[in-house]
Order: structure tokens, then sequence, then C-alpha cells
């Protein structure tokens, strides 16, 4: 039986703890949120922890936070030598370097393929020649709201009634701009070739009712 810590106690989290806690094969030994109610309200672990005491405790730790703590859980992480699984992926984008650290120490970082489908097809791109690889994101209106970028342009989402492009450029642009949408941009990226390479479509749509993301890989597989 393996030993799970998971820090981020909000939906994703505790949804995860629930599922985890009728497992067999894992038991959940910790948790920590900066909101305690929220740890304890489930009622799976005696207290809420630091995320010191949750890497100390469980030999996989799942994030399930925010980007922003992401590199402190990774360094942490490494230094305890424990394997663990990323939520929030855009956190790694400006930390690469701690992936390679981690594969020094001979920890696994984990990172789930969450909305996108066909990351075996981009992994099997790799092994051969990519040219590049291109990422449209389309969503509501409404789900842009509070984007750093959409604040920067000053786009009044409730005046789109088309089609609309917010945002063309690069994976890494997109992460800053769309810190909240965005976290698939950022799998693509760690998956393929690269935050830099990877060119990001954001569009905004009001016929649709549902989180869209396709993408597009050319090379040498065709």
């Amino acid at each position: 039986m393996r030993t799970v810590g998971i820090i981020g106690a909000g939906a994703i989290g505790g949804f995860l703890a629930k599922r985890i806690s009728v497992m067999s094969h894992l038991r959940l030994v910790a948790m920590a949120d900066l909101n305690p109610q929220k740890v304890m309200a489930l009622n799976l672990v005696p207290k809420n922890s630091s995320i010191s005491e949750v890497i100390d405790a469980a030999e996989l730790v799942i994030e399930a936070a925010s980007a922003a703590v992401v590199p402190q859980i990774l360094s942490r992480c490494i230094a305890a030598k424990r394997d663990s699984l990323f939520l929030s992926s855009a956190g790694l984008l400006d930390h690469t370097e701690l992936l390679r650290d981690a594969q020094t120490a001979g920890i696994r970082v984990l990172i789930p393929a969450g909305a996108v489908a066909g990351i075996d097809a981009l992994r099997a791109a790799k092994l051969g020649q990519i040219a590049t690889v291109r990422l449209t994101t389309t969503k509501p209106p409404q789900g842009f709201a509070g984007a750093p970028e959409v604040l920067r342009q000053g786009i009044d989402l409730t005046k789109i009634h088309a089609r609309t492009i917010l945002f063309e450029g690069s994976a890494r642009d997109a992460v800053r701009g769309f810190p909240q949408n965005v976290n698939v941009a950022a799998t693509v990226s760690l998956y393929g070739i690269g935050a830099e390479r990877t060119m990001v479509c954001i569009v905004a749509d009001p016929a649709v009712t549902t989180n869209q993301h396709e993408i597009e890989i050319i090379g040498a597989c065709g």
C-alpha cells in the first residue's frame, strides 16, 4: 500500500481525496490547504498539515493547489526524494530545471493528461521530428473573465457576439496571459516541443457551451 498526501483541498483535491480513501492499494495520510476548514470538512485525515508535513508523510505527493506553489513543492519533493503529481502543470513551465533535478534524484514527476486527448500521439510524434505544434482553445466568452490579457487589452467579454480570437502566440505567453485557462497549453508544451515553440490560439465563441481544445501536430509522422 502506497501512502499519498494532497496539497490543496478544493474541488479537485477534495474529489481525489475521497477517491483515494476508498482505494485498497493507496492510503491518504495527509492534506494541506490554506483554509484548514476545507481539510477538516472532508473528515479523511486527522488535521490540516503544512506542505512540509505532507511531503514528509507521503510517498506520493499530489499538488491540487495552484501554479504559484508548484516550484516550492517540487523542490521539497526532490530534497525528500518523493514522487509527485502536478495538476497545475503551468507552474512547471518556468522551472524545467527542476524536472532535470528530479530525474537526477531518481524520482518521478507525473503530469496527468487532464483535458488533453492524444498525449500518447504527441509523445510518439516526438520520437521523430516535430516541425510545429499548434493548440487552439475555444471557450464561451465568460470563461475568460478576469484573465490578465483580457484586462490588459480592455476587452469587454459581454460584447463578444461572434467567434473572436483573443490571443495568438507562444504557450509561455498564453500561460501568463490566461493563467486560469491554459494548463492544457502547459501540458502540451511539456510533453511536446517546449513552451516557446508551441503556438497557442485562444478563442472566445458565444456559440459554444463546452471548452474545446484542438491540437495540430506537423512533423515526420505526417
